[in-house]
This record gives structure tokens, sequence and C-alpha cells, in this order.
């Protein structure tokens, strides 16, 4: 064997090793959450790289994107008010 097919070979090895460790970890991670949803869905989040941080549009005005965020919450509260207006009595 040359080498650089034996360092090549160490690699793998220690590629695997580090594969087989963070398998088990996550594993053991996934099984402690049991039913916890919340915790679960972090290591989700974790593990596909989605980041919590919440980036705002820069394109737009303060004044032009408060009033977005209010146009939001107002047709929320409307949407919520028609659906209980016209929820048949059970």
């Amino acid at each position: 064997m040359t080498v650089d097919h034996q360092v090549y070979r160490d690699q793998c090895s220690n590629v695997n090793n580090f594969l087989e460790f963070l398998f088990k970890y996550y594993r053991e991670k996934v099984e402690s959450c049991g039913q916890d949803r919340k915790s679960m869905s972090k290591i989700t989040k974790h593990l596909l790289g989605e980041s919590s941080e919440v980036v705002l549009s820069s394109d737009r005005s303060d004044k032009a994107m408060a009033q977005t965020f209010s146009d939001f919450f107002v047709n929320k509260i409307e949407t919520i008010r028609s659906d209980i207006t016209n929820q048949q009595p059970t």
C-alpha cells in the first residue's frame, strides 16, 4: 500500500467513527425528547441548519413595515371574529 492510500484509509476510518458518534448523540437527544414537541422541533431545526434569527426587509421604511404588521394583525382578528360568528352552535 502506498502512503497516500494509507492516509486516505485512516481518514475514512476517522470520519466513519465521527459519524457513528454523531448518530448516537442525536439518537439519544431525540429519544430523550419523548413526546416534547418543542424540544424535538429545536433539534430538527438545528439539524436542518435553520436559523432562529429573523431578518426583516431593509428595503422598506419603518413606517411601511409597521403598517404591514398592523394590517396583518387587524386582518387576523377580523378573520377570527368572522369564524366565531359563522360557527354553528354545537
